[in-house]
């Protein structure tokens, strides 16, 4: 029974030996985690969780719409901590829209790297949800922590809005460039126009706007006239291709005809015989004569024609003109009689212009001067007119598009800031304390056993020695007492004594 408790006998035994330096460890270790606990400064906690909406996140430039939550939201979680670890960001976010300090009661020093890293330390941004992500700070004062994440939060949507909207922002940046390149251009030409007037007040003519205005608008119908010729050449063109394409008659069917020389043989007897019977001209009239003359040389080419085999001696065949050919050709007579019309009406309106421009040309030079002056105006007010409302659209676009970006993101607190000294927390380092003290008093019990080389079990002899034990003396006051040598065992000489204790204590 006694060797088989040995090993419990042994630990109980180191503890009570030892029992100064666990007590002494035990205590040194609570008293500093009760010290910490009392000492470190109170802080408190706070969370606010953001919610996403990715469907009003998209790139105005996007041809496809993708579902791309997840990688937004991560992008959304880097873009935060990197944001955090910049000096302008915490600044901007700590300072309130009339650029006055947020009112902290533990202000932050902006300017302080290390008051920033500490700061950046004890916030922490992470996902909490497939669309949400979570921030969370521990701070000194309640108030001041649901401050400082409101203004980090606020500053973050202000800017995430911002970086979405860029492509709108480019664009009323540069119509905003534009507006005041002509602003200048159109104030320049104001005022040369009225410092005109006022010096030339009595050589402005009635009828200079309506020549000019006469000028400008011949320019514009000459120049519509030649794209339209230009047109009709093009047509032109493509309906003579199709024609040199395409027959001129068909055959409908097979039927002897006369030759056009035959048929020109007998229109000419027919209007011999007419000129004789019906005019009652005699046969040596010179009409009659020069019939006569035709009709012999038509006899005797359609003799020659005939004898040599000619087509145009014998009977044709009956053909009939090509329905598309004619429709062709239509056009083509269409296109022809609309450049001659074209070419006149261009004609007449460049002999209207240059009448017009000779009148231009005879105001004096101070008249021309002020339609110059007049037609810088103008042009530049419209275009300045123009870009406003371009200017206008834009700025509005960019203004709802912000205002998109901004709505996409839902802000709850759902951790109010609570003591991170809670009683439960307390509670809860208390006993880890406790445990650890525990385990550093067992530690060095053990370590101090471990480096004890006394024997103080028979089974520590018998292995060490590697001798059977044969007898073992009970410890008593008076063994420990004799070792000293004040006390000896009755019916024991002093050697003997002596001896079985120097004995015992090698075995």
């Amino acid at each position: 029974m006694f060797y088989q408790r040995s090993l419990v006998y042994r630990i109980l035994d180191s503890f009570f030996r030892h029992r100064i330096i666990f007590l002494v460890a035990t205590l040194t270790v609570i008293a500093l985690i009760v010290g910490f606990l009392v000492l470190r400064p109170k802080t408190y906690t706070a969370g606010y969780t953001v919610i996403q909406d990715d469907r009003t996140l998209t790139n105005p430039l996007a041809d496809q719409q993708q579902d791309t939550s997840t990688n937004d939201l991560d992008t959304a979680v880097s873009h935060f901590t990197s944001l955090i670890a910049t000096q302008d960001f915490i600044s901007q976010a700590l300072t309130n829209p009339d650029g006055t300090p947020v009112a902290l009661h533990y202000p932050v020093d902006v300017n302080n790297n290390d008051s920033l890293v500490a700061l950046r330390k004890d916030i922490t941004v992470t996902e909490s949800a497939a669309d949400a992500f979570t921030v969370d700070i521990e701070y000194r004062d309640p108030d001041d922590a649901k401050a400082i994440l409101a203004g980090l939060i606020s500053t973050f949507i202000s800017r995430s809005a911002q970086e979405k909207s860029a492509y709108f922002s480019s664009d009323v940046s540069f119509i905003q460039s534009q507006v005041d390149e002509y602003r200048q251009k159109l104030s320049a030409a104001e005022d040369a126009l009225t410092n005109f007037k006022s010096q030339n007040a009595n050589n402005l003519p009635s009828n200079q706007d309506a020549m000019e205005q006469n000028v400008v608008q011949y320019q514009s119908q000459a120049q519509d006239l030649q794209t339209q010729q230009i047109a009709d050449q093009q047509r032109e063109q493509y309906l003579q291709t199709q024609l040199a394409q395409i027959p001129q008659t068909i055959v409908s069917q097979q039927n002897a005809t006369d030759s056009p020389l035959v048929a020109q043989l007998k229109q000419l007897e027919t209007q011999h015989d007419l000129d004789i019977a019906v005019k009652e001209m005699k046969p040596t009239h010179p009409e009659v004569l020069a019939l006569n003359q035709q009709i012999g040389r038509l006899q005797a080419l359609i003799a020659a024609k005939v004898k040599n085999g000619d087509a145009q001696g014998q009977a044709l065949t009956d053909t009939e003109p090509n329905p598309l050919y004619q429709s062709l050709q239509g056009q083509l007579v269409q296109v022809e009689i609309d450049q001659r019309a074209n070419q006149a009406k261009e004609a007449s309106t460049m002999q209207l212009l240059n009448q017009a421009t000779k009148g231009v040309s005879l105001i004096p030079g101070a008249e021309r001067t002020l339609t110059n002056l007049e037609r810088d105006y103008t042009t530049n007010s419209a275009a300045y007119d123009n870009l406003m409302q371009r200017l206008q659209e834009a700025q509005i676009n960019e203004q709802l598009n912000l205002r998109q970006a901004q709505n996409a993101y839902t802000v709850l607190l759902t951790s109010p800031p609570v003591s991170s000294q809670g009683p439960s927390k307390i509670l809860a380092l208390f006993v880890g304390g406790v445990l650890l003290a525990l385990l550093i008093g067992s530690s060095l019990v053990l370590l101090c056993e471990y480096l004890d080389r006394s024997l103080r079990d028979p089974l520590d002899a018998q292995r060490i020695l590697d001798l059977p034990v044969l007898a073992v003396l009970p410890d008593t006051p008076l063994l420990r007492a004799g070792e000293h040598g004040d006390r000896y065992l009755p019916g024991s000489t002093t050697e003997s004594l002596s001896g079985s204790n120097k004995a015992l204590s090698s075995s």
